[in-house]
């Protein structure tokens, strides 16, 4: 599951994923209306994870949320234990 939170609303992904990241990323040009921060966890398939570091993961987050990356502005991204 790739779960994103932006204060009461929640946009849920469900793909098969296993390892854990937590993130914290900013989302500029929201359709006019500035930006959008977010966080949470990030569910990312092993072959993918492997090693991901913040440059990695602001393609990834663009991709899923069909966004352009430079939109995307990662400020934190963590492997979870």
């Amino acid at each position: 599951m790739f779960r994103i939170t932006q204060g009461a609303r929640t946009r849920c992904y469900c793909t098969p994923m296993d390892l854990k990241y937590y993130a914290h990323f900013v989302l500029t040009e929201l359709g006019g209306s500035g930006f959008g921060e977010f966080t949470g966890v990030v569910h990312v398939d092993r072959v993918r994870a492997a090693g991901m570091v913040a440059d990695e993961a602001k393609y990834m987050l663009a991709a899923n949320l069909d966004v352009d990356a430079d939109d995307v502005h990662v400020i934190h991204w963590s492997h979870l234990h």
